[in-house]
């Protein structure tokens, strides 16, 4: 029987002549230095491979097969990925994204598309609607993640709410993990050490920079900088030393004005003065982009927004660059398992609630008809519209290159389920565009120590 390189790895050869090999499926990698191994010829020649018979080879053969590095038929592959997407839409799970106080925000930051108006909170009522919610969806697994504007404007609700679900997950077995995304300036170590207490471990936030540039970009309501107030929250979570399990994800928005190759490395080295190699730190540098005609909201100003034209290659230089000092990049959960690039708006165990009891699914588009899929009811009874089905329906191997793509693991052909619907097709992410230099910078980052299987 003749194999073949599964689609699903990565290739190249280095500048010392060996090869590398990145799968994926499941991030198993190999190099091979031998220039007569039966695998390294075959890439030399993107030959079909039989089974090794060279010089005790048979366990590096035995190794490929078992990792589908090299594969009879597609099938196998197109099987993994299907296994995966199924149990990421399974009834095991359920996602609840939580408004507290709808789009209100302490913050104006010059490029967000959100509308700061909205500020109704969320009450007990809302405590006792989810509540039975997720009573009646019966999860394993449950995780709420704390959305805005600003969640933390309503701290005692998610405090309440969290115990409230936490006792649940206690008297009916079920998992309970929760996240927010804050932009740090009402986070005590008070309110850190309870969040923690009551489930929530999880945080992103952002930091858009040095405090010059910071300050710019993300400015108070009364006008005032707020550098200083969430760096003094990161402060707190870098002392917080007896949190073991904290994750934080810290989120960098920038343009070409404020990553230039002094701003990026001064900054980046701030990070790993506080951080060290807290491995419980990731950090996301992320373009800043235009939303606004995804939530049908007046355009961003243009001013602030990342040339398209040099987005690409700032994003992969700022990303060497945190690889380099040892940081660990947040884009790894992304690549690293299935459906890291699938939008979480495209399952059908996923719901996003707003105070107003209205279910949409996605967080971006928030003005978009097409993103009102249903109501809560206060019993706690969900009822959904016809437009519920256009985001959930399955997906996967949407367009028939999907089926040959390295990145349809992670994809799922989910990466935009708004932007499927409107193009009746499914959108690749821009990081399928990019794995080779993706690759790397997950190979760099496990010569610092990082964790991830290898051969």
């Amino acid at each position: 029987m003749s194999y073949f390189i599964s689609h699903s790895v990565t290739s190249y050869k280095n500048a010392n002549e060996s090869w590398v090999i990145y799968n994926w499926l499941n991030g198993q990698h190999a190099e091979i230095f031998d220039k007569k191994h039966p695998l390294y010829i075959a890439l030399d020649n993107r030959a079909k491979i039989s089974p090794f018979e060279y010089e005790d080879s048979e366990d590096d053969f035995n190794w490929l097969l078992e990792n589908i590095f090299v594969v009879s038929s597609a099938s196998r592959v197109h099987a993994e990925i299907q296994s995966a997407y199924d149990t990421s839409r399974s009834d095991d799970y359920l996602h609840l994204i939580v408004l507290p106080v709808d789009q209100a925000c302490n913050f104006s930051c010059v490029y967000c598309y959100e509308d700061h108006s909205q500020k109704t909170r969320m009450t007990s009522k809302h405590i006792s609607a989810i509540s039975n919610l997720v009573l009646s969806k019966n999860p394993k697994v449950l995780r709420v993640e704390y959305f805005g504007g600003e969640p933390l404007l309503n701290h005692k609700f998610i405090y309440d709410l969290n115990k409230t679900l936490q006792e649940l997950s206690q008297k009916f077995g079920f998992f309970f993990h929760a996240s927010a995304t804050t932009n740090g300036s009402l986070l005590t170590t008070d309110l850190l050490n309870k969040f923690h207490e009551s489930g929530l471990k999880q945080y992103q936030i952002t930091v858009d920079g040095l405090p010059d540039d910071h300050n710019k970009l993300r400015i108070s309501n009364n006008g005032k900088p707020t550098f200083d107030s969430v760096w003094a929250a990161l402060v707190r979570i870098s002392e917080a030393k007896n949190l073991t399990d904290l994750e934080v994800l810290l989120r960098i928005n920038f343009n070409e004005k404020t990553s230039t190759p002094e701003k990026r490395h001064d900054f980046i080295l701030r990070v790993k003065e506080l951080f060290s190699s807290d491995p419980r730190v990731s950090i996301l540098p992320r373009q800043i982009g235009d939303y606004s005609s995804l939530n049908n909201n007046p355009k961003s100003e243009s001013d602030y927004l990342c040339s398209q034209s040099l987005s690409s290659s700032l994003k992969n230089e700022y990303d060497f660059e945190i690889v380099a000092t040892g940081l660990k990049l947040g884009d790894f959960s992304t690549w690293l398992g299935g459906g890291g690039s699938a939008c979480y708006a495209g399952r059908p165990n996923s719901l996003v609630i707003f105070p107003d009891m209205k279910i949409r699914k996605c967080t971006v588009a928030i003005n978009n008809p097409l993103n009102d899929v249903g109501v809560l009811e206060w019993s706690g009874d969900l009822h959904l519209n016809e437009n519920w089905s256009k985001w959930t329906k399955p997906a996967l191997f949407g367009k028939d290159e999907c089926f040959s793509c390295h990145y349809s693991m992670q994809c799922q052909s989910s990466a935009c389920p708004l932007i499927n619907i409107q193009e009746q097709t499914p959108v690749c992410p821009p990081d399928k565009f990019d794995a080779h230099n993706n690759v790397i910078k997950i190979l760099n980052f496990l010569d610092f120590g990082g964790d991830c299987a290898s051969q």
